[in-house]
């Protein structure tokens, strides 16, 4: 079902309204948001993804706003997604149900493609550590770990565990055993690392330092009481963000960022219910902002052509 609802969702962008930067810091460090406007953008087409667009000022004192971007090549960059920007926390078992957390970093190694020479993005587990067994669905059964999420294949990469490939540095092999889903050997030819590469079902859970801007619904039920809507629960996707470096200056940084929630299903979800939008955002010293919180409103009360 998660994933047959998946096609109510399409993808958000960003727009950077202004920036304004200051020679005497009057600003914390820590970011301050303000709600500037919020409306709804019908496109009206069957199938066409529609838009809640809200605009928000910001204030913050060291400038440090936004994911860094990261050189694959010596012209081509790309969004950081390594530690701390990882995506997914995957994790060992210690022994006595301990957990210890593994990170990721994207290793962008050059591999032959298609008969070329090329580099790719690897997902690279970083453990800390040689102690412990990477956790699979198939831990829950072993004493001490019975507490771990039951394995529903249904929400496999939405919540719990995930088979996407990842890599494990070969010198760490020996956190793994003898069940774990190994296919093969990658060689990064420019440095002769070699990668374990796995897919099998591992434990994870969410880096919340992947995205920047935390952004969530909250819907009208009964008694007037205002509760999360969760999208990922139901569409295994969220409207999180990830904004970009708005300053490539340490200084003091004020500005407005509107931002669009895109989406197929607003009406399908929502119909003439009355909804709030909650929103905060962090910088890269994870300095988390204020929550901001919309008024209440239905999609036809702010309705733009």
């Amino acid at each position: 079902m998660v994933k047959n609802l998946k096609k109510y969702l399409a993808a958000f962008f960003l727009v950077l309204i202004a920036v304004s930067c200051f020679e005497q810091p009057q600003f914390s460090d820590t970011p301050v948001i303000e709600l500037e406007n919020v409306y709804y953008r019908e496109v009206g087409g069957i199938g066409d993804a529609d838009s809640i667009v809200v605009s928000f000022s910001f204030r913050d004192g060291d400038g440090d706003i936004g994911i860094p971007r990261v050189f694959i090549d010596e012209t081509t960059t790309t969004d950081d997604t390594s530690d701390p920007y990882h995506e997914k926390d995957f994790f060992l078992a210690t022994g006595n149900g301990q957990l210890a957390t593994v990170p990721t970093v994207t290793i962008f190694a050059d591999t032959i493609q298609n008969g070329l020479l090329q580099p790719i993005g690897l997902t690279v587990l970083n453990p800390e550590a040689l102690n412990g067994t990477l956790v699979s669905n198939r831990t829950r059964s072993e004493a001490g770990y019975g507490s771990l999420p039951v394995y529903n294949p249904d929400e496999l990469g939405c919540f719990n565990y995930t088979n996407d490939v990842v890599f494990l540095p070969e010198i760490f092999q020996s956190v793994l055993d003898e069940d774990h889903k190994v296919l093969g050997i990658t060689t990064n030819l420019l440095t002769g690392q070699r990668f374990i590469k796995l897919r099998d079902e591992l434990y994870f859970q969410f880096n919340p330092e992947y995205n920047n801007l935390d952004v969530s619904i909250e819907v009208e039920g009964n008694g007037g009481v205002f509760t999360e809507f969760n999208w990922q629960r139901i569409y295994c996707e969220n409207f999180n963000a990830r904004i970009p470096v708005i300053n490539n200056e340490r200084i003091a940084t004020e500005g407005i960022l509107t931002y669009s929630l895109v989406s197929t299903g607003f009406r399908t979800v929502f119909t003439n219910k009355r909804i709030k939008l909650r929103l905060k955002i962090r910088d890269r010293e994870q300095n988390v902002s204020n929550e901001l919180l919309t008024q209440a409103f239905r999609l036809d009360e702010i309705k733009r052509n």
